[in-house]
């Protein structure tokens, strides 16, 4: 599978003359240099394109979601052979607004050239750093079940949950990002100013706390009940 800063190359290439600038809404993602990177950077250096990471995009982006929904229903109706055609039938076929107009669709074949190929496999042994591009406010939550057989099926209950669903509600409302609290790394990657921590338990909550024992200067801390009632923070 592509990493998504292939597919967001590829589309800067193609429209950023027509759409410019053009901000490219991304899922947050992790990957080894490449070319097409490379030019992505001096794409948005030159200020031609925007580039906007988002944490937990999926779930608190709107774009990002309709992306990862018409993926999905591609993979559920596809049926024949894997060509541009096949693979645009199901939205024409399911999606009555795109039915009427197919020109709303495209299909760019990113492994059919030699140098597509090339400008998407990596050649230096650095991560990519997407940092500078994260969207904020990011909203952090910090949920620590302890070890054990079950803690799959908690986490599973926790993504359910009222207090997980306001989190995502108050990341979309901010046109922010998402994620679960690393307490090895986020310290370094937090704006204290306007990123938001939610602590689930009464332990997250004193665990987060130790930090300002440390030295650390925390962004504001918000209950998960309270974000659950009023959700307007």
């Amino acid at each position: 599978m592509l990493s998504p800063h292939v597919c967001s190359w590829w589309y800067a290439e193609k429209y950023a003359e027509n759409e410019s600038p053009v901000c490219l809404e991304i899922d947050y993602f992790q990957t080894a240099t490449t070319p097409a990177w490379r030019k992505l950077l001096n794409a948005a250096k030159t200020k031609d394109v925007k580039l906007e990471f988002y944490f937990g995009g999926d779930e608190c982006n709107p774009l990002i979601s309709i992306a990862d929904m018409a993926l999905k229903l591609i993979q559920i109706y596809h049926h024949g052979t894997v060509d541009g055609r096949s693979l645009l039938r199901p939205l024409h076929e399911k999606c009555k607004s795109l039915a009427r107009s197919k020109r709303k669709t495209w299909f760019h074949n990113l492994g059919s050239r030699g140098f597509l190929v090339k400008a998407t496999a990596p050649d230096i042994p650095l991560q990519a750093d997407a940092r500078p591009f994260i969207k904020h406010p990011i909203i952090f939550y910090s949920w620590n079940p302890g070890a054990g057989k079950k803690k799959s099926e908690m986490k599973t209950g926790f993504e359910w949950s009222p207090a997980y669903n306001a989190i995502a509600a108050l990341a979309s409302l901010k046109k922010g990002g998402m994620k679960s609290f690393s307490f090895a790394e986020d310290t370094l990657l937090w704006k204290t100013e306007i990123d938001v921590i939610v602590p689930i338990t009464k332990e997250d909550r004193q665990e987060i706390k130790k930090l300002s024992d440390y030295g650390f200067k925390l962004p504001k801390i918000v209950d998960s009940k309270e974000l659950i009632q009023h959700n307007n923070f």
